[in-house]
């Protein structure tokens, strides 16, 4: 591990509800530090979470921090369908609603899901978390902000150096802070 750079035990869910009934029933190993809240367009995420996202972003990190526990969000962009019908693209969509800025308001870590725009090309992927990175500083200016980065987003292959170009045009010359997940 490089010097400064450490991890924090984590653990993921994709529903509020389970979160809440985690908590409830004593369920969350002493070790986690971190609740990351996963919230998709899939049947891990109830509907009515996919369809008021922020809602339960705001209840998702209100319970994890009553119970001493870092927040993190990561709302993704297939939400905008169920969330905002007939907004345009999903990134058009994402951006035009604050998906990112709602995501982190009250959290403590914010991942864009902006990993298949890494397909589009390495500016088109930079825009995007750029815009969505500003927006959620611009709501949180103490969230952390995470860009995705993946090796086969939509299932196609991007090679490491095409990655690394993404990330250092997302976060500019030094994206050594940059998060990457598959």
């Amino acid at each position: 591990m490089r010097p400064g750079y450490h991890s924090m035990p984590t653990e993921r869910w994709a529903s509020e509800a389970r979160f809440a009934a985690d908590v409830a029933a004593g369920a969350i190993p002493s070790y986690i530090q971190v609740a990351h809240y996963d919230n998709e367009k899939w049947s891990q995420t109830p509907l009515v979470e996919q369809q008021h996202p922020a809602l339960y972003e705001m209840r998702f990190c209100q319970l994890a921090h009553a119970h001493g526990l870092l927040c993190a969000t990561g709302p993704a962009r297939d939400l905008c369908p169920v969330a905002f019908p007939r907004s345009g693209s999903l990134d058009n969509c994402y951006l035009s609603h604050d998906l990112a800025g709602d995501a982190a308001r009250y959290a403590d870590y914010t991942d864009i899901q902006g990993q298949v725009n890494e397909l589009q090309g390495t500016s088109a992927y930079a825009a995007f978390i750029a815009s969505a990175a500003a927006q959620a500083k611009a709501a949180n200016p103490r969230n952390i902000t995470l860009g995705n980065l993946s090796a086969t987003p939509a299932g196609r292959s991007v090679s490491p150096s095409a990655m690394s170009a993404d990330a250092r045009a997302a976060f500019g010359a030094d994206a050594s802070h940059v998060g990457a997940s598959t």
